[in-house]
């Protein structure tokens, strides 16, 4: 990837955002790897076939089948 100002601080700020996540405050190695790895994929559209990504893969089909089997909780409006 190409390395520009703009692009690092990009790299910065999704860095810091990683770690805030994490609720750590301090930014890691395992926090630039991310975005990295983020910013590397939204602009050349790369995908992994690593173990890690059919790992976020597999949670997130767990994620979807546990709220499609949940009843919906959508509040209602009423106007008079």
């Amino acid at each position: 990837m190409p390395v520009t100002i703009r692009t690092l601080e990009t790299l910065i700020r999704l860095s810091t955002a990683h770690a805030k996540l994490r609720l750590s405050k301090t930014v890691q190695e395992q926090d630039c790897n991310a975005a990295y790895k983020l910013l590397n994929n939204s602009i050349y559209n790369i995908e992994e076939t690593t173990e890690e990504s059919s790992e976020i893969e597999s949670e997130s089909m767990i994620m979807k089948e546990s709220t499609t089997n949940s009843p919906s909780k959508t509040p209602t409006k009423t106007y008079s």
